[in-house]
């Protein structure tokens, strides 16, 4: 799903467009691909809300979604905005993803490099006796990892991590004929996130208010994906200790 059209749904609900005095002109002004500044600066556009405006509140849904999404580490949808980290070592830190984007919500499964294999989450003390070196009592390799703070400690010489990476996009060079950065299933959710933003003084309040309850549940719906589904074996970082403690 691109941007626009969610835009073009979001300035019909805040009548942001303009030229659209009768239904053929309002169906002709909706359907264009993109939609530019022009179509929101005529004498019927809105003097409220103003085209970056309004990308601004697209954005910033997207941003309280895509946060939602990454920090519930169960979530089946959190697949489709899942990268991985460059080839991390023991004690590298976890802050960006191999495209240089900074890391945001929880960790995902930790594998090795040379071979693929999934790790298994274990205590720092116990990976810290299991670490290859000549002072080692323990001669098998095993495939263990440990994260404290944003560092991983593997028990092999290199790990990808799956992680997800978030950087606003520009809102004025944002091209709105690109897909957003969600499963196109968030879209509505996005519409009803910038909706729920779009007020000024008391006009739109009502309006607002209700999207703003419909996005909740959007939101409440992503970080109870976790009761939804099995629990796998690299929870989120808060769960990790526990799980380790276990």
């Amino acid at each position: 799903m691109i941007y626009n059209t969610l835009l073009r749904q979001l300035a019909v609900t805040v009548n942001a467009l303009g030229d659209t005095t009768s239904p053929s002109a309002l169906n002709s002004v909706y359907d264009t691909v993109p939609l530019i500044e022009a179509n929101f600066t005529v004498a019927t556009g809105s003097s409220i809300f103003s085209f970056n405006y309004l990308k601004d509140k697209l954005l910033n849904a997207q941003e309280a979604l895509f946060y939602a999404l990454a920090s519930t580490a169960t979530n089946p949808l959190r697949r489709f905005i899942e990268s991985q980290t460059a080839a991390l070592s023991y004690g590298d830190q976890i802050t960006t993803n191999a495209a240089s984007l900074p890391v945001v919500g929880a960790y995902g499964a930790v594998r090795d490099v040379e071979t693929g294999r999934v790790l298994t989450l274990e205590e720092i003390e116990n990976v810290q006796l299991r670490v290859i070196n000549p002072n080692s009592m323990f001669k098998v390799r095993v495939y263990q990892y440990a994260i404290v703070g944003d560092r991983v400690y593997p028990t092999v010489d290199e790990v990808l991590v799956d992680v997800c990476a978030y950087e606003r996009p520009d809102t004025d060079a944002l091209d709105l004929e690109s897909d957003i950065l969600l499963p196109d299933i968030l879209g509505p959710a996005m519409v009803q996130g910038a909706i729920s933003e779009c007020y000024r003084d008391d006009e739109y309040l009502e309006q607002s208010g209700r999207a703003g309850e419909y996005f909740s549940r959007w939101v409440q719906a992503l970080q109870s994906g976790m009761a939804q589904i099995q629990p796998q074996t690299n929870p989120t970082p808060d769960a990790q200790a526990v799980y380790a403690r276990g």
